[in-house]
């Protein structure tokens, strides 16, 4: 209804990853995706809004909150603002959940986590915090994390 196109992207790729996110090597040079999501920002160019719900892969252990098979939603909308997309999540959660729908500010949860405040304080004090507490060499950007 809200006017979003299907797409279906490759699950395999031949993108090995890196050395922080390594990902699943099938066969002849080929990996199973961690996500829909570059193929998905390519897409942007031919609809405005898109969306694929289908089967991610990590190598991670699988643990209480996290799987190494998993299915993802992934959307995009072209225009829209955030506050737009955070209700929209919020509607679809709401079709398959009855309870509360709780939103969480990533600045909110760093504070509370690492006593790093995002809007006072340097963005360093947080990298040097992520470092140590995952043990990532200076030469690993974070971003690719």
């Amino acid at each position: 209804d809200e006017g979003f196109l299907e797409i279906s992207t490759p699950v395999m790729r031949r993108f090995k990853g890196d050395s922080v996110r390594q990902r699943i090597q099938v066969e002849h040079g080929r990996f199973l995706r961690e996500s829909p999501a570059i193929a998905l920002r390519y897409n942007l160019q031919y609809a405005d809004r898109i969306f694929e719900i289908g089967p991610c892969f990590r190598p991670d252990k699988s643990d209480a909150t996290h799987l190494s098979e998993f299915t993802m939603l992934d959307l995009y909308a072209l225009g829209k603002s955030m506050e737009y997309l955070s209700s929209l999540v919020t509607r679809l959660i709401s079709l398959f959940y009855s309870g509360p729908v709780r939103r969480l500010s990533v600045a909110e949860v760093i504070k509370s986590d690492f006593g790093v405040d995002l809007f006072t304080e340097p963005e360093t004090i947080l990298t040097d915090l992520l470092r140590t507490k995952y043990e990532l060499p200076s030469s690993v950007s974070l971003i690719d994390c």
